[in-house]
């Protein structure tokens, strides 16, 4: 089963063509061998090597038709039988792959890459709210990081492993980058709240420039999110303007003792973030310019 009407239909062609060749090929040695299962027993074991090795190495037609011929003299051994057996694995399969295709039509209509793109923005957006709410309780806010954001990268993680998984025959953005952003917003996000407990809130005037510039980068990974959806690159001066603006504000009066190294970590922390999103964009770039081409 795959996750597109066009992946899962060339795939189901070659596999249908495999068990067919493989069918033919052991109805044939079922007529000719009969009932000497000690023929069948001696000779699965390197039938059975060869047709592990098919699949991998020539592809999922030859993998089907080995298969096919190794089932076919395993239960010959097990039970008198004649070539109907392999008439009866070639049905099997082919009932199996057209309930797997309408599955996959069903759950996955627009294929990986729909699904990936949807979960890769609503990642995105629930980073923004992780890296708001996580600024927000470092300046002593009581608003605690939504915790969403670990659920959607699991999500985020097996979509991409999905959209791998089929030929894709339109050009996309480099998916991997947004999955490992994700990653990095998820994990760092929790490195802070763990570090730095509450009580250790920097002067007002250093908090609210750190808030203020935690909404501002939240901001901009709403916009990105947007994009994504929408399938439209990222605004070219998006993080050009939001460094310049952590440039300017901060950090200010950085202080001493666990108030200072919260502001390093924070102001540090929305740096990378800028990085991050500074990849993201070249990304979805990357695919814009690639379907136009």
């Amino acid at each position: 089963m795959r996750t597109s009407a066009n992946a899962g239909r060339a795939v189901l062609l070659r596999a249908f063509g495999g068990t067919v060749i493989g069918a033919i090929v052991a109805g044939g040695l079922l007529t000719v061998v009969g009932s000497a299962t000690d023929v069948f027993a001696w000779a699965l074991p390197p039938v059975m090597v060869l047709a592990c090795a098919a699949g991998p190495v020539f592809g999922v037609a030859a993998g089907q038709a080995g298969f096919t011929v190794v089932v076919a003299m395993l239960f010959a051994q097990l039970a008198p039988t004649n070539w109907q057996l392999a008439e009866v694995r070639l049905t099997d399969v082919v009932i199996g792959g057209l309930v797997g295709a309408v599955i996959g039509a069903a759950v996955w209509p627009r294929g990986g890459g729909g699904e990936v793109r949807r979960v890769a923005a609503e990642a995105l957006r629930a980073g923004a709210a992780t890296v708001r709410g996580t600024i927000d309780g470092l300046v002593g806010g009581a608003a605690p990081p939504p915790a969403d954001l670990n659920r959607l990268t699991a999500l985020f993680d097996h979509a991409y492993v999905q959209f791998r998984t089929e030929p894709t025959g339109s050009p996309s953005p480099d998916w991997l980058v947004v999955l490992s952003v994700v990653h990095r917003i998820d994990y760092y996000a929790e490195v802070l709240r763990t570090r730095h407990r509450p009580g250790s809130a920097p002067t007002p005037a250093a908090g609210a420039a750190l808030g203020d510039a935690g909404r501002e980068v939240a901001t901009a990974y709403t916009a990105a999110a947007d994009s994504i959806a929408a399938g439209q690159p990222l605004r070219a001066d998006t993080t050009t303007q939001l460094r310049g603006r952590l440039d300017d504000t901060g950090p200010v009066h950085l202080g001493d003792g666990e108030a200072a190294l919260l502001l390093v970590d924070g102001w540090g922390w929305l740096q990378s973030l800028t990085d991050d999103l500074d990849q993201v964009g070249v990304a979805l770039a990357q695919g814009t310019r690639l379907g136009q081409g």
